[in-house]
């Protein structure tokens, strides 16, 4: 899709969960077509999963499904169900997070229960040139629950001019 894209100058990709992981690999790919990535509470690695989503995560689909079906019912602050549709043969390992050299924001709620709060730090330290804007009082989408605060941080992240490798 990206080599058919008949967009002649670079792109700027947002990702939030899964799609994070999506843009991560579509810069790591394609260098020169992407300039700049926003990363929502990105999924990159199945470490990052809750205890609870490792456990059921590991078994067969039907139980799976059947543990969304009972999650959705409870309606209380556990971790998002839908991460739990991850494709569990996909390949997180080759992405090479060093190479990855576009500016990079990673914003993420700091109450996020379906994946690790902690990994995001990780994250930012793994790509050379990616910053960090943690959110207070927010889970795994806070674009959806502060949509305000978070629109003006991803507009002012791409209306920056600081160039790749600065920092």
């Amino acid at each position: 899709w990206i080599n058919e894209c008949p967009i002649k100058s670079q792109i700027d990709l947002i990702g939030h969960s899964f799609g994070g992981f999506l843009a991560l690999q579509l810069a790591s790919r394609f260098p020169k077509k992407v300039r700049k990535v926003v990363l929502i509470d990105p999924f990159y690695n199945f470490q990052q999963l809750s205890k609870i989503h490792s456990f059921i995560f590991s078994k067969p689909r039907p139980f799976i499904k059947l543990w969304q079906i009972f999650q959705h019912f409870l309606r209380v602050n556990t971790p998002s169900p839908l991460i739990l549709n991850i494709p569990k043969d996909i390949n997180y390992q080759t992405i090479q997070f060093n190479q990855i050299t576009q500016q990079v924001m990673i914003i993420w709620g700091e109450e996020d229960k379906t994946l690790n709060h902690l990994s995001f730090d990780l994250l930012t330290d793994l790509l050379p040139n990616a910053i960090a804007q943690p959110l207070p009082k927010c889970g795994h989408v806070p674009h959806r629950t502060h949509p305000k605060h978070v629109n003006k941080l991803i507009i002012k992240f791409l209306a920056s001019t600081q160039q790749s490798g600065t920092g």
